[in-house]
């Protein structure tokens, strides 16, 4: 693809937001600035869709479930996530297996969260710091998930960032034609 029609993928690109993501104020701001699309994901919350040089979308948002090549997982903080660890461990695990079997490049993005947070033990959840570390490390060796930590606002910018980075690479390699 030369880099004229990358370009202009690019400027076509619009977030797909998982139907199960709730439409409230901050999710309006995270998502501000960049085209929104809702369609149902099989993994994650959120994900790129474009139109390529043929004149089509990368995915079709009325086929059904979208199996997307990279998602964003976002929890909205340490709490949220220490939940999905423990209660919530075999259906979040399961999440996480269906995109790694796919292929799909997973990036698990907390917010209002430091890794500094999470060795002060600065959640609500009973879990020891060593089990929720060590939760994460087996998820990032295991399944390659990549985790993220920001503040709240911050969220909607890495967001656009990744997911136009992400596209930007695979249009030069030519995975869409």
């Amino acid at each position: 693809m030369r880099p004229r029609d990358i370009q202009a993928v690019l400027d076509s690109m619009a977030v797909i937001v998982d139907t199960r993501e709730q439409d409230t104020m901050e999710a309006r701001y995270r998502l501000r600035e960049m085209r929104v699309q809702r369609a149902a994901l099989d993994y994650g919350d959120y994900t790129y869709n474009a139109v390529l040089p043929s004149g089509a979308w990368i995915h079709d948002t009325a086929a059904g479930r979208i199996f997307p090549t990279i998602a964003i997982e976002r929890k909205m903080h340490l709490d949220e996530l220490a939940q999905c660890l423990t209660s919530s461990r075999k259906r979040f695990e399961a999440e996480i297996e269906r995109a790694h079997a796919h292929g799909a490049r997973l990036w698990l993005l907390i917010e209002d969260a430091t890794w500094a947070a999470l060795m002060d033990h600065q959640y609500r959840s009973m879990m020891s710091v060593n089990s929720y570390f060590g939760s994460l490390m087996a998820l990032m060796t295991r399944y390659d998930v990549h985790v993220l930590m920001c503040g709240k606002w911050d969220s909607g910018q890495l967001i656009k960032r990744i997911l136009t980075w992400e596209l930007k690479e695979r249009l030069e390699r030519g995975e869409y034609g």
